[in-house]
C-alpha cells in the first residue's frame, strides 16, 4: 500500500497569529531560563503581549481582562468592534523590552515594535497580584 503525502504552500500569518506567537514565545523564553522566577520586566512584557494576542484575535472580553479598571472603561466606551479595529491597524511585530517608570517604581513602561516600524510604549502596572495595561 503506497502513502500519499500532501503538501501546503506556506501563507503569511495573520496579525492575531503572530500576536499569539509572541505571547507564547515570550513565555517559553522565561520558562527556558530555568527554576528563575519571572521579573516584574517579564511579567509586565507578558501581560502586554497578551492584550495585543487577545486583540489580534479579536477577543474583546479578553483584551478587557488585560487592562486596568481605568483602561477598561475608556476602551468599553468606544465599544467592542472599535476596539479591536483600532488594535489590528497597528499590529504589533515584537514586545522589545520594559523598563521601570520613572515616575512610578510600581509600574513599567513597555516598548512595543509595531510592524510599521513605529514603536509605542505602554504603560503596565500590577493590580491584585497581576500585571494589567493601565494606558496605550
Amino acid at each position: 500500500m503506497t502513502s500519499h503525502r500532501t503538501t501546503t504552500a506556506a501563507r503569511p500569518c495573520e496579525p492575531s497569529e503572530l500576536a499569539g506567537v509572541l505571547a507564547a514565545s515570550l513565555l517559553l523564553l522565561v520558562a527556558a531560563c530555568g527554576s528563575k522566577q519571572p521579573t516584574a520586566d517579564d511579567n509586565a512584557r507578558a501581560a502586554v503581549a497578551a492584550l495585543y494576542a487577545a486583540a489580534g484575535a479579536g477577543d474583546c472580553d479578553a483584551v478587557l481582562g488585560h487592562a486596568t479598571p481605568d483602561l477598561r472603561a475608556q476602551l468599553e466606551d468606544v465599544g467592542c468592534e472599535e476596539m479591536i479595529a483600532r488594535f489590528q491597524e497597528r499590529p504589533v511585530a515584537r514586545v522589545v523590552g520594559a523598563v521601570v517608570d520613572g515616575r512610578d517604581t510600581s509600574a513599567r513602561l513597555v516598548r512595543v515594535e509595531l510592524r510599521d516600524a513605529r514603536e509605542v510604549l505602554v504603560r503596565v502596572r500590577q493590580r491584585s497580584g497581576r500585571w494589567m495595561v493601565e494606558s496605550l
